[in-house]
């Protein structure tokens, strides 16, 4: 019992905590303590093309350290999808004691788009540990991960869960990072993907898949993983919102803070244009005062904080054909003009955001992401690096805003991102990758 409140208390020790819980899959060579093997290290960074080459060379997949970690593992805990389709073509074993800390780490560190992947391939979730993950899960705030164990459990007791969420079979070349920054102790992050609405609002294409994607982008980039919040559909409500910016973050957060808020959904105005408002799942465009989420509290609440820094990225628009509307496929718009302002120049809060006030942020269909956020993703994975080796926040604009006004006007429209405030002074310096030396 005393393991597995260590467990719940301590996250990023987790792993350890699975340690004898029995035998390894046959013939795997056990390692010596904390020794990787290359291939260990290249899952555990989420490197799927070295993952590919280290098998070619005959690397050994079941290969595992002391505690019973093999790649499998490690690739799970970082998230890598498609590390892990590698591992398992390669022989890794979806059963047995090294499959079931896989899933469970997966779910425990919020990985909700691999954590299903690897339910559907049979990986056992009965277990010593699962009802301490679920519930460490779920006090983490990764909600739809532990109610999906909650569910698998159920399921292999016999009882009737509710269907596994609709993960699209999209697969887009941004979605995995092709880096990794070195652990920051001191960033956290907070991640929101509404796609589908409680109150029939048309959905946000591809909003949910913009968030997991953003999730492992903000991993690589070195924010621990339990200082990263991840609220997705149902689980990011009004008041879960207001939780996390106004009660998590003012707890966590010191001077050298540096703290990301991402958004992907639906965004809204009240019928005179005044204010703008992100929607929660739970919000009603009738009436956005009681149901919204106003932009202004949100650059307040993280100006407040005593924070370094503090970057907003916004995949929403807030322009459009009216509430109740059909839109265009693949358009987010619910209002018609906005007047929606920014964070106050000289201030520690940056914010990026995909449109004008009075453009309407697009989807490329082919990539499963809202076009915004696939090229914020292509500029982290170096698109947009300068030749000094380093990505500024000023060099990530210049590169996803001419990318993101050519994607839109081949669809004969109009998308502008913005970099607010403009200009943004010192926070256009704010080096994203290459901090080495910065």
């Amino acid at each position: 019992m005393k393991r597995l409140l260590a467990c719940l208390v301590f996250l990023p020790v987790l792993s350890s905590c699975f340690a004898r819980q029995g035998p390894l899959p046959a013939a795997a060579p056990v390692r010596a303590e904390n020794e990787l093997t290359p291939l260990m290290i290249a899952a555990r960074d989420g490197r799927a093309d070295e993952v590919q080459g280290l098998l070619n060379r005959g690397a050994d997949v079941n290969a595992a350290n002391a505690e019973g970690s093999t790649a499998l593992v490690f690739a799970a805990q970082a998230g890598s999808l498609p590390a892990i389709k590698l591992l398992l073509a390669a022989g890794a074993p979806s059963s047995g004691a090294a499959a079931y800390k896989a899933l469970m780490l997966s779910a425990a560190y919020g990985h909700p788009e691999v954590e299903s992947y690897l339910l559907a391939q049979g990986f056992p979730a009965a277990g010593p540990m699962t009802s301490a993950v679920v519930a460490l899960a779920k006090r983490q705030g990764y909600v739809e991960a532990s109610a999906m164990l909650a569910r698998a459990i159920a399921g292999e007791a016999g009882g009737a869960p509710a269907a596994p969420p609709n993960l699209s079979s999209v697969a887009s070349d941004a979605d995995e990072p092709s880096y990794r920054e070195p652990p920051d102790p001191d960033a956290f992050a907070v991640v929101v993907g509404v796609e589908d609405y409680a109150r029939g609002l048309p959905p946000a294409t591809f909003a949910r898949r913009d968030a997991l994607a953003v999730q492992r982008h903000l991993l690589a980039l070195g924010v621990p993983p339990d200082h990263l919040r991840l609220l997705l559909g149902e689980d990011a409500t009004r008041a879960r919102l207001s939780a996390y910016l106004e009660d998590w973050l003012p707890r966590n957060v010191g001077a050298k803070s540096t703290v990301f808020f991402y958004f992907s959904g639906h965004g809204a105005a009240d019928p005179g244009g005044k204010r703008a408002y992100l929607v929660p799942f739970d919000g009603d465009p009738e009436f956005l005062a009681k149901t919204g989420f106003p932009l202004s509290r949100l650059y307040g609440d993280l100006e407040k904080l005593p924070a370094k820094r503090a970057l907003v990225v916004l995949d929403s628009c807030f322009s459009g054909a009216g509430s109740r509307s059909v839109s265009a496929e693949g358009i987010r718009p619910l209002v018609t003009r906005v007047d929606w302002g920014g964070p106050a120049a000289g201030g520690r809060v940056a914010a990026l955001v995909a449109a004008s006030g009075t453009q309407t942020a697009g989807v490329l269909a082919d990539q499963g992401h809202g076009a915004f956020t696939y090229y914020l993703l292509k500029g982290l994975n170096g698109a947009a690096m300068a030749a000094d080796g380093k990505i500024t926040l000023s060099d990530l604009y210049a590169y996803l805003k001419g990318q993101v006004v050519k994607s839109a006007a081949l669809d004969n429209r109009a998308q502008t991102p913005q970099l607010l405030p403009e200009p943004p002074g010192r926070l256009g310096a704010w080096v994203l990758r290459g901090k080495a030396g910065s």
